[in-house]
């Protein structure tokens, strides 16, 4: 709630995020769903027909996730760190914006099965972000609350992330 908040943060750490989850989508289909898949039947995957990506040690060895990160370190670390000017009680900057978020993550997981992949992919990015805050910010508030919350969020995070797996599976299998 910085009025020092660079915009092109978000579209930096956009990228950042999308470099590491190509180098996910790649570990979780070799860790879990394809020898799912081979012990039911289905036929071996060539991996040189799935798209590289950087490896996570390339992606943050790159001179646009060092920026990023000094600019953040440098963030954190400096004036700007301050609220907006008037912001004097963090805990009431933060529920709404976690209560909107909510919001939004209960009404997809309320009509999730009509949802399309990209629908269903953005539900989920909004349920971990709505986990990541309320963990991040959970000492504003009583910790049996928090950590019932942070649970269940985390529960539907490991369920929505393998529906995310075997859509990226259905993928690879189909270019094939």
């Amino acid at each position: 709630w910085s009025a020092e908040v660079d915009a092109t943060w978000s579209v930096a750490a956009s990228a950042l995020f999308k470099s590491l989850g190509q180098a996910r989508d790649r570990d979780a289909l070799a860790g879990w769903l394809l020898p799912q898949l081979q012990a039911a039947g289905a036929p071996t995957l060539a991996w040189d027909d799935v798209p590289t990506s950087p490896t996570p040690a390339e992606v943050f060895r790159s001179a646009a996730t060092t920026r990023l990160m000094l600019e953040l370190l440098a963030f954190v670390h400096g004036q700007a760190a301050a609220p907006a000017e008037g912001a004097t009680d963090f805990a009431a900057l933060a529920a709404p914006a976690l209560s909107r978020l909510h919001r939004r993550v209960r009404r997809a997981g309320s009509r999730f099965a009509e949802l399309d992949e990209a629908s269903r992919h953005r539900a989920r990015k909004q349920l971990k972000r709505l986990r990541y805050c309320a963990e991040s910010l959970s000492s504003l508030w009583p910790a049996a609350a928090w950590e019932n919350y942070a649970q269940r969020l985390k529960t539907a995070q490991d369920a929505l992330g393998r529906v995310q797996d075997a859509a990226v599976a259905k993928a690879v299998f189909t270019a094939q």
